[in-house]
This record gives C-alpha cells, structure tokens and sequence, in this order.
C-alpha cells in the first residue's frame, strides 16, 4: 500500500508530466505572470506603468527572474520598454497590442481547457477542491516558515510565496 507521500508525490509528478503550457502552445507560466501583473498594475496606476522591480516585489521573485521574462516578452513583442522623457534612468513597462491579443488567446484556451476538464465533476466538487487545496497550501505554508525559523533563514534567503499556487483563484498564504 503506497504511503501518503508516494501518493502525493506521485500525482504532483503526473500534473507536472501534462505540461499544459506546451501541450496548448501558450505563453510560458512565468511570462504570463509578469504580464498579468503588469495588467493589473496598469488597471491600479494608469498610464504611469511599472518597473521591473515592482513586477518583482508584487510576484515576489528576483528582479533578475523578472528581467529574464521582460527580455523574452520584449523579443515576442508583447511589451515595449517607454523611457519618461524628465528620468531617462527609468521608465515603464507597457503590453503590446500583441501582448494584449496573446493574453486573451490564451486565457480563452485555459478557460475551454478547464470547462471541458472538469464537466464530469458533480456541481460543487469543484469548489470543494479548490477549499481543500487553499486548506493544504496554508498547511505548506505554516509548516515551510516554521522550517526556515528552525533553520534561521532571513527573508533575503528564501524563496518568496510567488513560488507557490497563486493561481485559480489561490491566493498566498490564505489571504485571498
């Protein structure tokens, strides 16, 4: 009889194994990411735009991991760098009208992805998943900074909780 965590790990090894993102030709997890930032930071601030180092902190990742995505999404032509003509040391990150189209192309892939996916649920289960699955990862969570005070890890050390599940709707450490 497999363990509990032969179990565990075995399913997240068969979610890994579908590699959706490749299997639906759409943008890689991480540039969407900083394209959906970047959205919901133009919806807060307008036309001021944001830095790479706004992107990092709001996902909490390395501005370098960030930069790396900026780079690639800039090579796509989904953003476009705009300089401010009184700081020339900075500016704004700003999504294409390419950027925009490839979001929504595929953001209508996941979505008749997910539909078609879970239609043989029973109406509720898939609410009842998702309140599981925060229930979990709030666990992980918990049990992952009591193993960093164990081991003294300051904040510079550890990986942020953008590392985690942010998406569906699950938000970081139970606060959605």
């Amino acid at each position: 009889m497999p363990t509990q965590e032969d179990r565990w790990f075995r399913t997240m090894h068969r979610f890994r194994q579908l590699n959706l993102a490749e299997a639906l030709r759409l943008i890689p997890q991480g540039e969407m990411m900083v394209l959906k930032t970047i959205k919901e930071i133009e919806k807060e601030q307008g036309e001021q735009g944001c830095s790479v180092s706004g992107i990092a902190r709001r996902l909490t990742i390395s501005p370098p991991a960030v930069s790396r995505s900026v780079r690639h999404l800039r090579e796509k032509g989904y953003l476009e760098a705009v300089t401010v003509e009184r700081d020339r040391r900075g500016g704004y990150l700003k999504i294409t009208p390419l950027g925009h189209e490839a979001m929504a192309q595929d953001l209508a892939r996941i979505k008749a992805f997910m539909q078609r996916a879970v239609a043989h649920l029973e109406p509720g289960e898939l609410d009842e998943f998702y309140r599981i699955f925060q229930k979990l990862y709030q666990g992980f969570c918990e049990e992952m900074e009591r193993v960093r005070q164990e081991q003294g890890l300051d904040e510079r050390m550890r990986p942020g909780p953008g590392h985690g599940v942010r998406r569906a709707g699950l938000e970081r450490h139970g606060r959605g």
